[in-house]
């Protein structure tokens, strides 16, 4: 009777114990692929990072050059900004020169307008016709201020050798209504005089007449004496003629 409960206990022990190795294998078998979906992941999450890394990596250095590009815009920007400041600054200096250079032309052509209307010269109408239109020209301000500068220079020049021309000739003029014969004295920029070879009448240019005017008989020797010295037929010496605009 013992024996047979004794048998009784084993088999329920065995049975019991083949129960448990049972659970511990599947327990086991669990584990083992928990274990192995871990490691399958964290070998997914170690790609992943080190993708990530990477990338991290690569952003970083385009940042890195982004900024040292933009820091040499930077640069570039404030030379830029430093050069148009110098250029606005020459500008103005430049702008400063050109008025001052137009207010002393315009100075030295009214000194040149006043010199003409002094004179009676038969070019008055030519010498007043280039004078406007270089103070034209002066008060244009896209003419360049070399150019404005010859073309003044150029008109003192002309002016200066108006004023140095002399010649005499035998010429007809009308005086009075009348054609006559005689001498005809150019005196440069200074004038234009005539006289009769009996030297009774004398006459002189008056350009706002664009004519002759009679003057004064005892110029008519005058201009006879101015003639002679210009033909080197007499020593230079001092005339007396009526040099000027006609006052009426």
């Amino acid at each position: 009777m013992k024996n047979i409960f004794a048998v009784i206990l084993l088999l329920l022990s065995a049975s019991a114990y083949a129960e448990t190795a049972g659970e511990i294998l599947n327990t086991q078998k669990s584990i083992h692929s928990i274990k192995s979906k871990f490691y399958e992941e964290k070998e997914e999450w170690d790609k992943d990072k080190l993708n990530m890394e990477e990338r991290y990596g690569a952003l970083t250095r385009a940042v890195e050059a982004r900024e040292a590009y933009l820091l040499n815009l930077k640069k570039i920007n404030e030379e830029l900004a430093g050069e148009l400041e110098r250029k606005k600054t020459k500008m103005t200096s430049a702008k400063g020169v050109e008025r001052r250079l137009d207010i002393l032309l315009a100075d030295m052509l009214m000194k040149l307008q006043r010199h003409i209307e002094s004179t009676s010269g038969y070019t008055y109408d030519q010498r007043m016709q280039s004078l406007e239109e270089m103070m034209r020209l002066n008060a244009d301000p896209e003419v360049k201020p070399q150019e404005k500068i010859r073309r003044v220079a150029e008109l003192f020049m002309v002016e200066a050798d108006l004023a140095r021309f002399a010649e005499v000739y035998e010429e007809k003029v009308t005086l009075n209504g009348k054609e006559i014969s005689g001498y005809l004295l150019r005196l440069g920029a200074l004038g234009q005089f005539f006289t009769t070879p009996d030297k009774r009448r004398a006459a002189v240019y008056d350009p706002a007449q664009n004519g002759f005017t009679e003057i004064d008989q005892r110029y008519a020797q005058e201009i006879m004496k101015a003639a002679r010295i210009i033909e080197k037929k007499a020593a230079p010496e001092l005339v007396h003629l009526p040099v000027g605009r006609l006052q009426r």
